[in-house]
């Protein structure tokens, strides 16, 4: 293929040569200075205003977790002061329930036999123990039943 002739000296160089030379370029005079600003006299902050998203947009995938079902203890736990207030409420229902059983005993509880094993310096049922230690059965058992355990017959 023959190559193209060169242009005349003095003559308007091709458009070939222009950085716009395909059909969806800008043309070459849109390369000048620019015109002039539309937001002169403006900073970055007034051209480009801050969006800030809703709360809901923001944490709306988080909050459709399935690990954020409120808890079921939620209502008990609000009305209370306090997790020793929750324990010590259900303490009293159990007791109360066992109370109703037919089997239940009422306090205090004497039905037992007042007696200490040699060597024994803790609680007896009922009584004082006044240091029933190293003492026999049969003496630590005489000892508390006239110290307190008489008084319950």
């Amino acid at each position: 293929r023959p190559r193209p002739a060169a242009p005349p000296p003095g003559a308007q160089p091709a458009m070939s040569n222009f950085r716009a030379s395909s059909g969806v370029s800008l043309p070459p005079k849109a390369y000048a200075e620019p015109k002039g600003a539309f937001y002169r006299g403006q900073g970055e902050l007034e051209r480009f205003s801050p969006t800030y998203p809703s709360h809901d947009e923001v944490f709306q995938e988080y909050l459709a977790s399935k690990s954020l079902v409120p808890s079921q203890h939620r209502a008990t736990l609000g009305s209370s002061s306090g997790l020793y207030e929750l324990h010590y409420d259900t303490m009293r229902k159990k007791a109360a329930e066992r109370a109703r059983r037919p089997t239940a005993k009422t306090l205090p509880g004497i039905d037992r036999s007042y007696t200490a094993i040699a060597g024994y310096g803790g609680l007896i049922p009922g009584v004082r123990s006044n240091n029933v230690c190293g003492c026999s059965h049969k003496v630590g058992t005489q000892l508390a039943y006239e110290t307190n355990g008489q008084f319950f017959d």
